[in-house]
C-alpha cells in the first residue's frame, strides 16, 4: 500500500468511526450503528497494518508529509468530536471545575457535581457521578488550566482533548527520536498512525496519554545519559497514574548496569524526585486520603480484568478469590523481577518495560479499559514489536463500544464483562504464552531478551 493511498482511506475510515460512534450515543439505529463502526475499523486497522508493513525508511518529500500529516490532521478532526466511548472526560472537567472553586478533589468526590449546573449540562452527555479521583497530583495540576473554561463543556472539554492531543504529539516525537536509525519511520508510523492512540487522545481525551509521554521522555533521558531528568520524567508519570512506579526496578538495574549510578546522579536524581513530589503534592495533600480514589478503584467488583470475572463465581468463596489476586499480582512481581534481571541495555529496558506493562494490564489490574493500552503500545512500538501493536490494537477497538452498547441495554453488565475479558485480555494473554512457548517464540524480542540474560 502506497502512504498517499493509506492516507486517503484512514481520513475516510477515521471520520466513518466517528460518525458511528455518534450514532451509537444516540442510540439510533443501534444495530446498524454496531455493524458500521466494526466494520470501519476493522478497515482502519487493516489499513494501519498493511502500512506498517511495507513502509520504508527513505521516504519521498511528499510521503514524509503525509507520514506526518496525516495523523495531524486527522487528529484535529477528533477534537471537534465528543467523546462517547467513556465518560472520563466528563468527569476530568469535574475535577477541573472544583479546582478552580478552591476545592481538592482528594476531598470532594466527582459525583458531588450531580444536581448542580454543571452536573445538570453533562446529564446531557450521559455522564454518570462517580467518586473520589484515582489520579494523581500531576494531573490535578494540569487541570488547573481547565477550570476557567469548566463550565462550558465544550469548550473544557476540548481543552482536556487538547491537552492530551498535546501529549501524543510530543510522544511521537520522542519516539521518533529514541528509535533505532533502521526504523526510525517504521516506528513513529507505529505509534503516531495507531488507532488506539488516535482516538483515545484526540477523540476521548483520556489522561494515559500524558502518563505515556512521561514514560517515553525518561526513555530518552536515558539515552542522552541524563539521569535525574528521566527519574524526574518516570516519576511524574507516576504521579499522574500510578503504574510507571512498577518499571523502577529495572530502570535502577538498567543505571546501574550501564555505569551511571554515580553519588552524583543519585543525589540529583533523589532531589528532582523529591521536589517534584512534594511540589504536585503540596497544594493537595490530606494525608492518607489523599490515596482514597486509588483504594476504592482497586475495591473487588464485577469488572472486566484478570481477577474481576472471577468476583461473582467465587462470591461464596472468599478465600478463594483472595487467593487469585495474589497469584495475580504474584504475576507482576515476577514479571518485574525478570525485567529486573534482563535490563541490561536500553532495548532490554524498553522491552521489559513493555512486558511489565502488559502483564499489569492482561492480568494484574483491578480493571480493564481499552485505552489502558495507550502505554504498553508507545513502549511495544520501541520495543519493535508490530505483531503484538497489532493485536492489541484490534482487542482494544473490539471491545471499545461495549460499554455503550450496555449503557442502551444492548448488553448486559456480565455479558459486557466477559466479552471484554476474552477478547481484551486472555486473547492477547494466550497469544503471548504461545509465542513465548511455541515457534513463536524465535519472533519475540522479550523471550530472546531473557534468555539472552
Amino acid at each position: 500500500m502506497t502512504v498517499t493511498a493509506a492516507s486517503f482511506a484512514t481520513v475516510l475510515l477515521h471520520l466513518s468511526i466517528a460518525v458511528a460512534q455518534q450514532h451509537l450515543a444516540r442510540d439510533s439505529g443501534l444495530k446498524v450503528a454496531a455493524l458500521w463502526y466494526y466494520a470501519s475499523a476493522a478497515g482502519l486497522v487493516t489499513c494501519y497494518a498493511v502500512l506498517l508493513r511495507s513502509i520504508r525508511e527513505v521516504l519521498s518529500r511528499k510521503n514524509w508529509i503525509l507520514v506526518v500529516g496525516i495523523p495531524l490532521l486527522v487528529q484535529t478532526g477528533w477534537l471537534f468530536s465528543r467523546p462517547v466511548l467513556s465518560i472520563d472526560a466528563y468527569s476530568y472537567l469535574v475535577d477541573a471545575a472544583h479546582l478552580h472553586a478552591g476545592m481538592n478533589p482528594y476531598e470532594h468526590a466527582v459525583g458531588e457535581a450531580a444536581g448542580t449546573g454543571l452536573g445538570e449540562k453533562l446529564a446531557a452527555y450521559r455522564w454518570r457521578p462517580k467518586g473520589i479521583s484515582p489520579y494523581g497530583p500531576v494531573w490535578m495540576n494540569l487541570l488547573r488550566t481547565v477550570g476557567p473554561f469548566a463550565q462550558d463543556v465544550t469548550i473544557g472539554v476540548r481543552a482536556l482533548k487538547i491537552i492530551a492531543f498535546g501529549a501524543t504529539t510530543l510522544t511521537a516525537w520522542l519516539v521518533f527520536c529514541a528509535a533505532p536509525p533502521t526504523v526510525r519511520v517504521r516506528t513513529l508510523v507505529a505509534f503516531w498512525w495507531n488507532p488506539v492512540l488516535i482516538i483515545e487522545a484526540a477523540g476521548e481525551g483520556h489522561n494515559d496519554a500524558v502518563m505515556g509521554l512521561a514514560i517515553v521522555l525518561s526513555i530518552w533521558c536515558l539515552q542522552r545519559r541524563a539521569v535525574a531528568a528521566a527519574a524526574a520524567a518516570l516519576s511524574a508519570g507516576v504521579l499522574t497514574k500510578w503504574t510507571p512506579a512498577l518499571f523502577a526496578p529495572a530502570y535502577v538495574a538498567y543505571v546501574w548496569r550501564s555505569g551511571l549510578a554515580t553519588w552524583r546522579n543519585a543525589w540529583i536524581a533523589g532531589a528532582a524526585v523529591v521536589a517534584l513530589t512534594t511540589t504536585a503534592y503540596f497544594p493537595l495533600w490530606i494525608g492518607a486520603d489523599t490515596f482514597a480514589g486509588l483504594r476504592a478503584v482497586a475495591a473487588p467488583r464485577l469488572v472486566a480484568s484478570g481477577t474481576g470475572v472471577f468476583r461473582n463465581i467465587l462470591a461464596e468463596h472468599p478465600t478463594g478469590y483472595t487467593l487469585v489476586r495474589v497469584f495475580a499480582t504474584l504475576a507482576t512481581i515476577v514479571a518485574i523481577l525478570q525485567a529486573t534481571r534482563a535490563a541490561r541495555t536500553l532495548r532490554d529496558l524498553v522491552r521489559t518495560s513493555a512486558m511489565i506493562a502488559l502483564t499489569f494490564v492482561l492480568v494484574t489490574a483491578p480493571l480493564y479499559w481499552p485505552w489502558y493500552v495507550v502505554t504498553p503500545i508507545a513502549l511495544l512500538a520501541l520495543a519493535e514489536d508490530w505483531a503484538l501493536i497489532i493485536l492489541l490494537t484490534v482487542t482494544s477497538r473490539a471491545v471499545a463500544p461495549l460499554d455503550l452498547l450496555r449503557v442502551h441495554d444492548a448488553l448486559t453488565l456480565t455479558a459486557q464483562v466477559w466479552l471484554t475479558t476474552i477478547v481484551a485480555l486472555w486473547l492477547p494473554a494466550a497469544w503471548l504464552v504461545w509465542r513465548a512457548t511455541g515457534e513463536g517464540a524465535v519472533r519475540s524480542p522479550f523471550v530472546r531478551t531473557l534468555r539472552t540474560h
